[in-house]
């Protein structure tokens, strides 16, 4: 079965050298195409642009003291972030278009077969606090697949019953997306719990043990 295609999101798992070589001709492609991504796509570039150029002055740092490892990877996930904001806009833009997604410079995700079997767990790659009720989760991405992030008080009960999930008691926040991250934007402020359920038409993976989280 044909199925629609993405910008894929294989560029988290790049070392800071070749993110910083990828991230370049994102940005160059977007650029030479912004008649088609638009002013959105211009807005992240200017901060991804000068995000990529500080990564590689701390991948170079790194390189000569291996104990910057910590400021040069806290630099790469912020690359990363970005370029998920810009790879959102080009997937909306694209609407399911191979040809217009490798305008980009994203490579494309395949556009056929259903899957067979559920989703594995979901494995978290960052988890960060942003601003105050903001937060900040990404996980490996997974061939079409849909992504359900919840957070909720820490004595709450997620469960999946008859392909529904619920939540034990509130308040909680959930953002659904077929995008590997999210941005909780109105979280309650404090110790939270996290958890992670990723979904395709076989059915509901299994939810990732609670992971508690402090929201600034």
């Amino acid at each position: 079965m044909e199925r629609p295609v993405h910008p894929a999101h294989d560029y988290d798992v790049l070392k800071a050298a070749l993110l910083i070589v990828f991230g370049r001709n994102v940005v160059t492609q977007t650029t030479t195409n912004v008649g088609t991504f638009g002013a959105p796509s211009t807005v992240i570039i200017a901060l991804l642009t000068p995000a990529i150029n500080l990564l590689e002055t701390k991948n170079n740092a790194y390189s000569n003291n291996p104990l910057l490892f910590d400021s040069m990877d806290t630099q790469r996930k912020l690359v990363v972030k970005l370029l998920n904001k810009l790879n959102k806009v080009v997937d909306g833009v694209a609407d399911g278009s191979g040809e217009i997604v490798m305008l980009s410079g994203f490579h494309k995700t395949a556009g056929e077969t259903t899957p067979t079997q559920v989703p594995a767990m979901a494995i978290i790659k960052d988890s960060s606090p942003v601003a105050k009720g903001a937060y900040y989760v990404q996980v490996d991405a997974q061939h079409l697949c849909t992504y359900i992030f919840i957070l909720c008080a820490l004595d709450a009960v997620v469960t999946i019953n008859n392909h529904q999930i619920s939540v034990s008691k509130g308040p909680f926040s959930s953002v659904m997306d077929t995008h590997p991250f999210a941005e909780f934007t109105n979280a309650p402020s404090g110790d939270q719990k996290l958890v992670i359920i990723v979904l395709n038409r076989a059915g509901f993976g299994p939810p990732t043990p609670p992971t508690t989280v402090s929201v600034p």
